[in-house]
């Protein structure tokens, strides 16, 4: 569905659907449903796969169907703007965009924007990565706290 692949190293781990729960305070109860169309039907949005390393670098894959979340269908473009407005209103998290830029992953082009990121005096690189697939929009985020992103962003293809 997403039309892309990722490829973790060695080092890195793969989340089991409880600890992505977990990890994103989602409370979603079924995350391996065969079909992605079919569970967003009934949801907003679907945390797929997330993988990480010991020092905290970490990929989330997601899908939103904007029917549900939004009452609309939006370009990446417009979704990246709705997102910046957003994250820049989260309180105690300062993000700063420091690019804007199409990407490929693959022979699939997906919009992204990277920022710069401080919580509680840590600081962080988070790149959000989406396309539109009709009235969903397919998502990759990317945070980088030892890592350059651009090292991420080849485990993609």
């Amino acid at each position: 569905f997403a039309e892309f692949t990722f490829t973790k190293p060695s080092t890195w781990i793969y989340l089991t659907d409880e600890e992505i729960s977990e990890q994103i305070n989602a409370g979603q109860d079924v995350l391996d449903l065969n079909s992605i169309e079919q569970a967003l039907l009934e949801k907003s949005t679907l945390y797929d796969m997330a993988a990480m390393d010991s020092f905290g670098n970490n990929v989330l894959i997601c899908y939103e169907n904007t029917m549900i979340s939004g009452f609309k269908k939006v370009t990446a473009e417009e979704y990246l703007e709705l997102l910046d407005n957003s994250l820049k209103s989260l309180p105690g998290y300062d993000y700063v965009m420091i690019e804007k830029a199409d990407i490929k992953f693959g022979d699939t082009e997906f919009k992204k924007a990277v920022y710069e990121v401080t919580v509680e005096g840590v600081e962080m690189t988070q790149a959000y990565y989406v396309r539109a697939i009709d009235k969903y929009i397919v998502g990759a985020i990317v945070t980088a706290t030892t890592k350059d992103i651009t090292e991420i962003e080849a485990m993609f293809g």
